[in-house]
């Protein structure tokens, strides 16, 4: 039996601008049977052209920083594990190889086909002027995952991101490249100290929040829809009838009111604490639909998600970013407000449709769109990507930035982050879902993804693995008492578990300064488990 603790852990150190803080992983196609096409292996030399040692003369780093244009995705896509629900999307969790132990000992051999990737959903110090052939590489593993259906997302999400690749892709056709060459670069003071600025404010949000005698508080009159939801990722509320109420976020408090003047004479008539919970946004701005998401525990209202719909474009920003705030348990006095905010105006900025511009024709919209959307709205989603793609502020973008944004919109996915394993809990001869955050494991029904449970990491006092029993047993400390979950895995080996349990932990434990060296053996002591 192995046991892992948090205690007596000391933060682990990690290299500074350019260096691998975002561990890699290897992912093995799947064993058959599969209800899903894997890919196989190939046991073909002409994969390798000469050894390894030679290709690192062949090949420099700038001929990573862009991905190749002649690939046929549809062709491609055939090839790819393409999963059709939730199921699926567990069962390709079995393949991720054993970090602890080398290719040799797991059976790979020379020609063998491995999949890389990104393994944790944790990225660090992304900055382009270092780090181009690690943004290029997350890139193309963001737009994969979203060409093949691995991460779900709204048909506007879907829009933004085939216009930002069609963009990308376009420039670099034409021979565009935003490669810097360390050595013979100039030194540019202005964007110097602006990548400064940038850099220091990110580090106070992130670690801070600014002191000052009063809160800022959010009061709106605002429709909203309350609704037990059957799919975890937007379901249709269309039909359900809407309610009006004055609304009052406190802090990480959100109040309803009948009127606005019973705020202060009467208690709500209800109150969600939105401390860890899940906020999403939907938005249409040709009918002009702003509507939040907030995805919270169950509590004496019975009711799990709440639609707030806002009336306004500046509306809907300041109450996105302050439910955004307030789910990681923070306020709008928080340095990190304005930041959020400003990511948010962003991205209604690109998906502004300038009529006065000349639309852009699409060509080949299966490079950029996955087959749900195309299947289902082919001419009507070109017609909305090649408005967008004539975006003034979009076209402006260079190929990094474009990139940059596609990260960021990628990572704010409600799937993005999400690891899932099928499990049988213990006492229970039901199979659910486990899902794997960088934060936190949550329990979720297999069928409709509906969430059961959350376990924040910052409540786990320690983990072990019975590796006879293959059982996982997780000890949380909830309020006033402790809660010991015990499940079985049924669809990996019980070591990815234990693996990006680990890894999660260890990540979370980085500290803000950059100037740190990997501590390779905590890494281990995490997540090598039998070792």
């Amino acid at each position: 039996m192995s046991h892992s603790s948090l205690d007596n852990l000391a933060s682990p150190k990690f290299n500074g601008v350019g260096s691998p803080n975002t561990p890699q992983g290897t992912l093995r196609p799947p064993p058959s049977p599969y209800p899903f096409s894997t890919i196989a292996s190939h046991n073909n030399s002409s994969l390798l052209n000469g050894s390894l040692h030679s290709l690192s003369f062949e090949l420099d780093e700038k001929s990573f920083t862009n991905s190749p244009q002649e690939l046929d995705v549809q062709a491609t896509l055939r090839g790819l594990n393409r999963p059709r629900n939730l199921s699926e999307k567990a069962r390709i969790n079995a393949g991720w190889l054993d970090s602890c132990r080398s290719l040799m000992e797991q059976d790979i051999d020379r020609g063998t086909l491995l999949l890389l990737r990104f393994k944790y959903a944790s990225y660090y110090d992304l900055n382009p002027k270092y780090d181009s052939v690690r943004v290029n590489q997350l890139f193309e593993q963001a737009r994969w995952s979203l060409l093949t259906e691995t991460i779900d997302c709204t048909e506007e999400d879907m829009v933004l991101f085939a216009a930002l690749n069609h963009h990308i892709y376009s420039k670099a056709r034409r021979g565009e490249t935003d490669f810097v060459d360390g050595e013979n670069n100039v030194d540019n003071v202005d964007s110097m100290l602006d990548e400064l600025e940038s850099a220091l404010a990110g580090t106070h949000g992130l670690n801070t929040s600014i002191v000052i005698e009063h809160v800022p508080e959010l009061c709106s009159q605002l429709q909203y829809v309350t609704n037990k939801p059957k799919k975890s990722l937007l379901p249709d509320l269309s039909k359900k009838r809407k309610q009006t109420s004055f609304f009052h976020l406190k802090e990480k408090t959100l109040s309803a009111y009948k009127r606005r003047e019973d705020k202060d004479v009467t208690n709500p008539s209800w109150s969600v604490d939105l401390d860890e919970c899940e906020v999403r946004e939907e938005v249409n701005l040709s009918t002009r639909l702003f509507v939040i998401r907030l995805f919270t525990s169950l509590g004496s209202d019975g009711f799990s998600e709440l639609c707030l719909h806002c009336d306004s474009q500046e509306q809907f920003k300041d109450w996105v970013t302050a439910c955004k705030l307030a789910s990681r348990g923070k306020t709008m006095a928080d340095c990190s407000y304005q930041l959020e905010k400003d990511a948010l105006q962003k991205k209604l900025d690109m998906l502004t449709f300038e009529t006065s511009s000349p639309t852009e024709r699409l060509s080949s919209a299966e490079m950029y769109v996955s087959p749900k959307y195309m299947k289902k709205h082919k001419s009507g989603i070109i017609s909305k990507i090649s408005a967008v793609c004539s975006n003034s502020k979009l076209n402006k973008m260079s190929i990094n930035e474009a990139k940059m944004q596609y990260l960021k919109l990628w990572q704010d996915l409600p799937e993005q982050p999400l690891t899932y394993f099928i499990v049988r809990f213990d006492g229970s001869k039901k199979e659910e879902l486990l899902a794997i955050a960088a934060d936190k494991i949550v329990r979720m029904d297999l069928i409709n993804g509906s969430v059961i449970q959350k376990w924040p990491f910052k409540n786990m006092n320690r983990w072990h693995v019975n590796w006879q029993t293959k059982q996982v047993c997780i000890e949380f400390r909830e309020k006033t008492r402790e809660n010991t979950v015990k499940f079985y895995c049924l669809t990996a080996d019980c070591k990815t578990v234990h693996e990006f349990i680990g890894g999660y932990i260890f990540v979370g434990m980085r500290s803000a300064d950059k100037s740190q060296t990997l501590d390779k053996s905590k890494f281990y002591k995490l997540t090598a488990g039998r070792e």
